[in-house]
């Protein structure tokens, strides 16, 4: 048991110290009190939009729409318990369910076994959510270049245009697949199939969406529109018997179907291998779409947002999501910036948002006419809708002409969400974006230097037009991490080589990022210089690389044959920068056995060492 205790305590020491709490609901209330008729009004609106969202996410999910449902109710009580801003809320999202979707297509399951499975996927969603908030994950996620989000959410909106386009046409029999080409490939297959009914509906609900938000953007289209054409479709269904009857609807619900679902035959160990893949992915797009929900709120309500403590709140909830039966929960910039133009004062208006929303779905139970009536034709116009508010037509064009490497990152990204599991897209344009950045970042500038006859420092382009020919002064500005080791050593080797050298002064005022690669690239060239009977210096050395110099052992080595009370290594001073370089030129003299000279140095800052130098006094 002791053994435990020290496991555990050990495994908590490892883990980034955290000001997470466990319960921040009462004491953000202290600091924002309810106010009912603010709050109850904000809940209202958001909850207007959450149901019919509800209704759509999990068509788009391709399982019935209950599970949409008691996501949005779910994640509007238990979110606003454990989250830091008083104003986000969860519930399903366009990429997200997609992502369910596309992942259980890929595996061939049908919508049984996708439900069966449903439960513990959302479990394993809450899992990586609560784990990333203990390891900071949001820290990290600010790094993913916007080039991913914009290539990603733009196929996603691509998918999500596409797989619609089997309810308006009505051939959701025939129509299968996970990705761009498989989806089309079945369309052109069953389009003799299509019901034109089906189709004029889902274009005219389509076009009244497209219109009247153009018009009014800040009315409650989506809602309005949808019991507008539900209601005229069955008041024309129940007085005339015309073809719109055969129109698909959505099947009723009850509690007791959800209850009856959560079994699997697999074993349980099975299930969690087989699923963490697809569960990992929807993690991730829940991370990050929270993550700048809670930042585009944040900005507008100059509240300080813990994406950590926020990250938590998205983990819980989808536990709770997954107790009940509902889809996988993510943060919602659309129903977060509803709440926030409605007025809402405190994060009870997502308490009261997610009580109707239960009270819409009792009524949903008791009277099951209010679903068994909506035309999947009109969902799938509505949701093709929304869809087309992913294009970011802005982001795009910024992304695509900004630089070669952007571009490169957005078509990448955007190609393999089209041509590829939806669940493995977004890793490919993380991996591409990182490693097109690494390939710039890994080119440190080395700039060979002279000393005029006036004492100036001053770069040259030719070795034989330096002033000292046996000396070469080399700065290194930027990165000198892994990526640009190589480049490093064969840029430096040349002048090792070089028969004319004597000295070689490695100036590193300027050097970022040195690693274990680095240090290994610069010991090798050490020895290699001392093969060639040249020697290195290093002058400008901070007190960050003196000390990874000594940790790592390369001191001793730089200090080898180095006579007593002598230095190969001369550090940066704030308050003499000429110092150091002056030392290491007098340094090589008596290297190159000349006599000692009292050598001035005329140095002038350019504007960029000013900015690099805080220390530095005026």
């Amino acid at each position: 048991m002791k053994n435990w205790k020290l496991i555990y305590r050990q495994f908590f020491q490892l883990l980034p110290k955290s000001s997470l709490s466990l319960f921040p609901f009462f004491s953000a209330l202290r600091k924002n009190p309810p106010q009912w008729k603010s709050d109850s009004k904000a809940a209202i609106s958001v909850m207007l939009l959450a149901l019919p969202q509800g209704i759509a996410y999990a068509t788009i999910a391709d399982i019935p729409i209950i599970y949409g449902l008691i996501c949005s109710a779910i994640a509007c009580c238990i979110a606003p318990l454990f989250s830091s801003s008083n104003y986000t809320i969860l519930g399903p999202s366009n990429a997200t369910a997609f992502t369910l979707f596309s992942f259980f297509a890929t595996l061939g399951f049908s919508t049984a076994e996708k439900i069966s499975l449903l439960p513990l996927f959302t479990i394993l969603v809450g899992s990586f959510c609560i784990i990333g908030s203990l390891l900071k994950i949001s820290e990290v996620l600010q790094y993913i270049s916007r080039s991913v989000l914009t290539g990603y959410l733009t196929g996603a909106a691509i998918l999500i245009i596409t797989n619609q386009v089997k309810y308006i046409l009505h051939l959701e029999d025939y129509i299968s697949g996970a990705t761009f080409f498989h989806i089309i490939q079945s369309i052109i297959k069953a389009l003799p199939a299509l019901d034109i009914y089906s189709l004029l509906l889902g274009l005219l609900t389509l076009i009244t969406f497209l219109i009247w938000k153009k018009k009014r953007p800040q009315d409650p289209h989506f809602i309005v529109i949808l019991i507008l054409f539900t209601s005229a479709i069955s008041f024309i269904n129940t007085f005339w018997q015309t073809p719109l009857i055969q129109i698909a609807t959505f099947s009723e619900f009850s509690i007791q179907g959800l209850t009856q679902s959560q079994s699997s035959t697999k074993p349980l160990l099975e299930n969690i291998i087989l699923l963490s893949s697809g569960a990992f992915a929807v993690a991730f797009l829940a991370c990050m779409e929270n993550t700048l929900s809670a930042k585009s709120i944040a900005s507008r309500t100059n509240e300080k947002p813990d994406l950590n403590q926020d990250t938590l709140a998205l983990g819980i909830t989808n536990f709770f999501c997954s107790f009940f039966s509902g889809m996988p929960a993510s943060g919602s910039l659309t129903r977060s910036s509803l709440n926030y133009y409605s007025q809402a004062k405190s994060r009870f208006s997502s308490l009261l948002c997610g009580i109707l929303c239960f009270s819409f779905i009792y009524l949903f139970i008791q009277i099951p006419l209010l679903i068994t009536s909506i035309p999947k034709a009109c969902i799938a116009g509505l949701v093709i809708g929304v869809a087309l508010g992913l294009f970011q037509k802005q982001s795009f064009k910024i992304c695509l002409k900004s630089t070669t490497e952007d571009a490169t990152t957005l078509l990448c990204t955007l190609l393999a969400t089209l041509f590829m599991p939806i669940h493995t897209a977004i890793f490919i344009g993380v991996i591409t974006s990182v490693l097109l950045f690494l390939r710039k970042a890994a080119k440190p500038q080395l700039v060979e230097y002279t000393i005029g006859e006036e004492g100036n420092f001053h770069e040259i382009e030719e070795p034989s037009k330096r002033h000292h020919p046996e000396i070469s002064i080399i700065h290194i500005e930027g990165n000198l991490f892994f990526g640009g080791a190589e480049l490093f050593y064969q840029q430096m080797s040349r002048l090792i080589y070089d028969q004319s050298l004597k000295i070689i002064i490695l100036r590193m005022r300027n050097t970022l990022c040195l690693d274990a690669t680095s240090i290994s690239t610069l010991q090798e060239l050490i020895i290699l210089a001392r093969e060639n009977k040249k020697q290195v210096l290093i002058t400008g050395a901070t007190s960050t690389i003196y000390r990874i110099l000594k940790r790592s052992g390369l001191l001793q080595i730089l200090q080898e044959d180095c006579p007593k009370n002598e230095s190969n290594l001369f550090l940066y001073n704030s308050l003499d920068p000429n110092k150091c370089a002056k030392e290491a030129l007098q340094r090589s003299q008596k290297i190159l056995g000349k006599k000692e000279a009292d050598i001035r140095i005329f140095y002038t800052e350019t504007k960029e060492e000013k900015i690099n130098d805080p220390n530095k006094k005026n």
